[in-house]
């Protein structure tokens, strides 16, 4: 609110009595306006659309073009947020994921620049490629390197996944695991047997906390 001025009120504002309001505030998503429900102009991310009569509003675009960012009017999008790219055939946003399987981020049909992490990016193609071909991995920074394995494997350095031993779950190296199957405990990075009859948990060989149902 601001005090109205000789001179009228500044932009952004309407003559409300002595006083001046604020567009953006009883319109949202308006930067010019003529009174409290006649607005002439509309911030980026919204479009001027008229609701009753005369009476022009601004609504957001994504409320009518999914993924869309700015748009100029009710059907034509001018940019999309992250995850969509601009199909300049028909002025909408389309999914990156819906063109190119596993990407995140790209800004043509054909061009990612950020994979899901099931993925890697392909720079001679900007194309997202499945860490599948290295057996056993999670997440890879390229088609031969590994950076996070399924559970039960360790990245092993030299870019593939090797098997946790018996009875580990999740390990960090061939020798240290960090959580056991269950009937196991951890020990020193060592999964040892818990040796009461029926035990489905244990934190030491004598003493469960979990039993199988049939025990209760």
């Amino acid at each position: 609110m601001y005090k109205r001025m000789c001179s009228g009120c500044p932009a952004g504002t309407f003559a409300n009595g002595s006083e001046c309001l604020s567009c953006n505030i009883e319109i949202p998503g308006c930067y010019l306006c003529k009174n409290s429900s006649i607005c002439s102009g509309c911030s980026n991310g919204y479009y001027l659309g008229a609701f009753s009569g005369i009476t022009k509003h601004c609504k957001p675009c994504f409320t009518q073009m999914t993924g869309c960012n700015q748009c100029s009017d009710i059907s034509t999008c001018i940019s999309c947020v992250q995850g969509f790219f601009l199909n300049t055939g028909t002025n909408k946003c389309n999914p990156c994921w819906d063109s190119i399987k596993g990407c995140l981020m790209c800004n043509a049909s054909n061009y990612c620049y950020s994979c899901d992490f099931r993925y890697f990016l392909d720079t001679s193609s900007n194309m997202c490629v499945t860490c599948t071909n290295i057996t056993n991995c999670l997440s890879c920074n390229g088609s031969s390197f590994c950076m996070e394995c399924v559970q039960g494997y360790y990245e092993n350095g030299s870019g593939g996944c090797t098997q946790c031993t018996k009875n580990c779950s999740y390990c960090i190296n061939a020798t240290y695991c960090t959580q056991c199957d269950n009937s196991f405990y951890l020990s020193s990075g060592v999964c040892a047997l818990c040796t009461v009859k029926g035990c489905l948990s244990c934190n030491s060989s004598n003493y469960c906390f979990d039993c199988v149902e049939s025990m209760w």
